[in-house]
């Protein structure tokens, strides 16, 4: 499934008198409508590999770091059409509300008719719901110059959702004019394109689509803000913009971190005896904490000096938040000078 961050519902609880404790509701995260799907055929048959003949070359990679997932295979048809296949789904990290679909299909013992329907879904349902409630309400369906849209909203917390895509379609890399044919119900819109290619040549569809809501836009101007979002995406896949990683991976370079970490000021808690300087420091609930990782994650800054005196009194260099009161002491003065960078 789909989800969109900080979009919930209070399901209501669904347990015995003996779950004393419990709370009334869980704020649930929800499965979203649906932006991502793309049916598929082949002379007149359904790409399915449920249904396929034989699956070869199958192949599934996540790239957290360029930000996309692909799944490639080779397949026979149950009309003995075999293709060569790859899907790539990338999310953009500077356009947060657009994701973009790449999805390539090669005939490779025939010429053949290749239909692709890409659409959007809100009728969708979420099967760990508690009491089998309707989490969503459809708004409209639209569709315009092959933009589609969907405005929905949660029920009870009332989030409001705008889903939205549209598509490109290319035989060879060359882009193709064409007019889809719409399909339209009170929850789904789909389009079909309809390519004719020969034995050898690459038909492909490049579906831009993705979610806007109304916690970054007015509820009213969802549409235009889908509109938007749109309006900043690149000619094809291959010519994403420089600060983002494509889905063919030939985009530029991700933006630099700045951020600085923050400047420890902690001392150590009361100790008898003595301790050599390099180990971790002991917090209040016992935890031993990694300096290293609380330091600097990611940036390229300094980390502080410790030079902590062991009999100061003061906060531990980590204290975790809660109700809980530490009495556990350390043991130990503290002499060691600690210089470090962390990368």
């Amino acid at each position: 499934g789909s989800y969109i961050a900080g979009v919930y519902y209070p399901d209501k609880t669904r347990v015995g008198w003996w779950k004393n404790g419990y709370p009334e509701y869980f704020a649930k995260v929800l499965n979203a409508p649906n932006w991502i799907g793309i049916n598929v055929t082949v002379n007149g048959v359904a790409l399915d590999l449920n249904t396929c003949k034989s699956i070869t070359n199958y192949k599934r990679e996540l790239n957290m770091k360029e930000g996309w997932y692909e799944r490639s295979f080779t397949a026979i048809l149950p009309n003995d059409v075999e293709v060569n296949v790859s899907a790539k789904r990338f999310l953009s990290l500077t356009h947060d509300e657009l994701g973009v679909i790449n999805y390539k299909v090669t005939p490779v013992n025939t010429k053949a008719v290749i239909e692709f329907s890409p659409y959007i879904d809100a009728g969708i349902t979420n099967e760990d719901t508690n009491w089998d409630d309707k989490f969503w309400d459809i708004l409209s369906v639209t569709e315009a110059d092959q933009q589609g849209f969907i405005s929905s909203k949660t029920m009870k917390t009332e989030f409001h959702v705008g889903t939205y895509m549209q598509s490109l379609v290319f035989v060879d890399g060359q882009k193709q004019n064409l007019k889809p044919s719409v399909t339209q119900s009170d929850s789904e819109l789909y389009y079909k394109y309809t390519l004719n290619v020969n034995k050898g040549e690459e038909a492909s569809i490049q579906k831009f689509a993705g979610y806007v809501t109304d916690m970054n836009h007015k509820t009213s101007q969802l549409i235009d803000a889908a509109k938007t979002v749109k309006g900043k995406k690149w000619k094809g896949v291959d010519a994403a913009p420089a600060e983002d990683e494509s889905p063919n991976g030939k985009g530029g370079k991700a933006p630099k971190g700045k951020g600085k970490s923050p400047k420890g000021k902690g001392k150590g808690t009361k100790g008898k005896g003595k301790t050599k300087g390099g180990g971790k420091p002991t917090v209040n609930d016992g935890v031993t904490v990694n300096i290293k990782y609380y330091m600097n994650a990611k940036g390229k800054g300094k980390s502080p000096k410790g030079k902590g005196k062991g009999k100061t009194k003061g906060k531990p260099f980590y204290q975790p938040k809660g109700k809980g009161k530490g009495k556990d002491k350390g043991k130990g003065k503290g002499k060691g000078k600690g210089k470090g960078k962390s990368k």
